[in-house]
């Protein structure tokens, strides 16, 4: 009897936590679909006809393509010169005055350089001594010089900065995100990141 009581019990307990993720997921999905169809509602409603808003048989898709379409167009509005200053004003004389604002956007600017590649480049820095280190190039200097930052082990986004002569330097045929792989797991891969180096 126990055994046929503790197999029913993990078997139900089993069912339960497979079906517990498929609820919360349905619950997820239908407060997404909710939020988008009040999004897009004022939308629809100032741009079609209620008679053409009340024969809508699928309105979760139709509020999706109506976000999309005003996306699409505010992108477009967005490139123009005009739209461009507009937007600069209205930053100016409202969300600029907020110092965390000023933080916020100015750590955004750095990492969007950082997926651009114009920071953070992967390099390794030659020491006299013949000792190799992982470096990421952050600008080079007209007099021949540049500033990098010298990863630690594990948390490679933290570090020394020095500024070292071009020369000590080779650029790794690797992304930010092989460096920071490696050295956030003590140096294991190296190998195969300084292959790049060999290639450059």
């Amino acid at each position: 009897m126990k055994a046929i009581g503790k197999f029913l019990k993990t078997t139900t307990l089993g069912g339960f936590f497979v079906l517990l993720p498929i609820l919360l997921l349905v619950l997820m999905l239908d407060e997404i679909g909710d939020l988008v169809i009040g999004l897009a509602l004022p939308v629809a409603e100032f741009v079609f006809p209620r008679r053409v808003l009340d024969a809508v048989q699928m309105p979760f898709l139709f509020a999706l393509i109506v976000l999309l379409a005003v996306s699409f167009l505010l992108g477009l509005a967005a490139r123009s010169d005009w739209a461009r200053r507009f937007g600069r004003w209205l930053e100016a004389c409202t969300l600029a005055r907020l110092p965390l604002y000023r933080v916020l956007k100015g750590l955004g600017t750095r990492l969007g350089e950082i997926e651009k590649g114009a920071l953070f480049r992967p390099a390794v820095l030659r020491s006299e001594d013949g000792g190799r280190e992982f470096a990421y190039l952050i600008e080079e200097h007209a007099d021949g010089y540049a500033t990098i930052m010298l990863p630690r082990a594990p948390s490679p986004l933290s570090g020394r900065v020095r500024i070292v002569p071009r020369s000590q330097l080779q650029p790794l045929q690797a992304s930010l995100g092989d460096v920071t792989r490696v050295l956030s797991h003590w140096g294991a891969g190296a190998e195969e990141l300084l292959k790049s180096e060999r290639k450059a």
